[in-house]
């Protein structure tokens, strides 16, 4: 039957809830909770535990850590076991730990879950508040029970039922839903850890929901709670810690805007700031001057012209293509080389690294079994000089391109349009066999390494670049170098035969970017670095 209902439903789609980061969520909730004792199920790599300051216990039989996670904590315990086993070695009873907030993030699976919430329940602080993640799937596919039948890599599986088991038998449970992005927090309070009724009702439970797949009648009796607007965010603390950021690009005009990479760039960081709980806007050099918010934060993407510092207005920095330096309070390097050699004195403005990054909510995640066919290139011929395009059409290679300039040189026959909307880059590269890749000589001393290199990886694709310094070491794997005619031939039938598992290992390393090298994690790091501007300033 529940096949049968799965089959049914499986084409179902809802709206995308697009609230602040659910990673930003937590670390509110970590800020005004203050927990003396947190516990986490399902940790990976550690970006939602890097949130806790408290004493913390984290579960998970396969870590994969990839977050300093101990540094600011008094005490971290780990645990490389499934959450079945660390409940059954009852290590928090005979520790005497009583929890203050809780995240489970575990199995995808509801009867899983429902047994993280019993025994979790069992060891909270009356007062503590249990968190649940994934509980608002925009399609039916994705909260598939099997995984191998969900068409994508976004998988919440069916843990969505916990919510109508928690209201129909334990009503005295207050059950709030937020619309964290991407898909959702589920805040359970007013826990009481000796009440039974779920353990006593276990199997009755799983009897009545394995049979329940009907997301439609889920969703209809929603009351979706906007995360901006939760108990963690006082009024005051949102007047007080609320941003607003001027991003400033080296755009000429608004009319022209949409045919810059930068602009695209900015759009996507303003949707994330936006996402974090802030507010955030794009200007053009015509609209540098202007002024929204007393206040305001200056955010320069630096390019080939400087940016004026403003009287009464933080300036930060991120040097993603320029090495110059402007008289800022604070400057983002996006390369680690470009940090260690720059020049900065003790008086100078602070400093850290911020790599490029891809809009996770622009690009589609990327499937294992996905047809993938040709090698592509976007971007403007700059009179010819795109050394990885030359190497195709010195060894006959067959390429498509889409950009501004090429259509009077050697590679015209290989154009498939003058300019590729940027809306429909992601569709070209989630498609395409292999993307190609290159920097200007700027970039390439400096280290900095192409937006390009970040959205094709994030859409599965294999990358041949340029040989460039500054690429992070989980990276190098998915691209591969040419400097020569040779090399070029090299890289492209080492792609054309790897196995099964490699492609596998891309599609995965796609997932793990959205988590680690998107917009949203980008925009954390700003967040902070400007939130420490305004404590040094008072």
């Amino acid at each position: 039957m529940a096949a049968q209902l799965a089959a049914n439903n499986s084409e179902q789609t809802f709206p995308k809830v697009r609230g602040c980061h659910y990673l930003a969520f937590l670390e509110e909730m970590h800020i005004s909770i203050d927990p003396d004792w947190y516990l986490e199920i399902g940790t990976q790599t550690g970006a939602s535990l890097l949130k806790s300051s408290a004493n913390s216990i984290s579960v998970d039989p396969e870590f994969v850590l990839k977050h300093d996670v101990w540094s600011n904590k008094k005490q971290l315990h780990l645990f490389q076991q499934t959450s079945d086993d660390f409940f059954a070695s009852d290590w928090l009873a005979q520790s005497g730990v009583r929890i203050s907030m809780a995240f489970l993030d575990g199995m995808h699976l509801y009867d899983y879950l429902l047994r993280d919430f019993i025994n979790t329940e069992k060891y909270m602080e009356p007062d503590g508040v249990i968190v649940l993640h994934d509980c608002l799937p925009w399609s039916a596919n994705m909260a598939e029970r099997d995984r191998s039948k969900v068409k994508g890599a976004a998988w919440t599986g069916d843990v969505w039922k916990l919510v109508p088991i928690l209201k129909r038998y334990r009503p005295d449970l207050k059950v709030q839903i937020f619309d964290a992005a991407p898909t959702g927090l589920v805040v359970v309070s007013d826990l009481d850890p000796k009440n039974d009724t779920l353990s006593k009702n276990y199997d009755a439970i799983t009897v009545e929901f394995d049979n329940s797949d009907d997301l439609t009648a889920y969703y209809a009796d929603l009351d979706i709670i906007q995360s901006v607007d939760s108990p963690w965010r006082p009024e005051s603390d949102i007047v007080r810690e609320k941003l607003h950021f001027a991003i400033q690009t080296n755009v000429p005009r608004p009319r022209v805007q949409l045919n810059w990479g930068d602009y695209h760039f900015a759009s996507g960081l303003r949707n994330a700031l936006v996402r974090a709980g802030h507010t955030a806007e794009v200007r053009t050099r015509m609209h540098w001057a202007k002024v929204s918010q007393p206040g305001e934060i200056d955010l320069v993407l630096r390019g080939h012209t400087s940016f004026k510092r403003r009287p009464g207005h933080p300036l930060m920095q991120w040097s993603i293509s320029s090495t110059e330096i402007d008289d800022v309070d604070h400057v983002f390097f996006a390369s680690n080389e470009l940090f260690d050699n720059s020049q900065i004195g003790e008086d100078g403005p602070s400093r850290s690294v911020l790599l490029q990054a891809f809009d996770a909510d622009r690009v589609p995640a990327p499937v294992v079994d996905n047809v993938r066919d040709g090698i592509v290139f976007v971007g403007i011929c700059r009179d010819g000089k795109r050394p990885l395009v030359g190497y195709a059409l010195e060894t006959d290679t067959q390429i498509r391109i889409w950009g501004e300039g090429w259509e009077k040189t050697p590679a015209g026959k290989y154009v498939v349009a003058p300019r590729l909307a940027n809306t429909e880059i992601h569709a070209v590269y989630t498609s395409a066999e292999i993307v190609l890749n290159d920097h200007t000589p700027t970039m390439r001393d400096a280290g900095l390494v192409s937006n390009r290199i970040f959205d094709a990886l994030a859409c599965g694709a294999a990358v041949i670049s340029d040989p460039i310094e500054g690429l992070p070491p989980e990276m190098k794997k998915f691209v591969k170098f040419a400097d020569s005619p040779d090399t070029f031939l090299k890289a492209v039938a080492d792609i054309r035969t790897e196995t099964k598992a490699k492609k596998k290992a891309r599609v995965a390393f796609a997932l793990e970017m959205r988590e680690k090298h998107s917009f949203d994690a980008r925009a954390l790091e700003i967040v902070k670095a400007a939130k420490q501007l305004n404590c040094r300033s008072q």
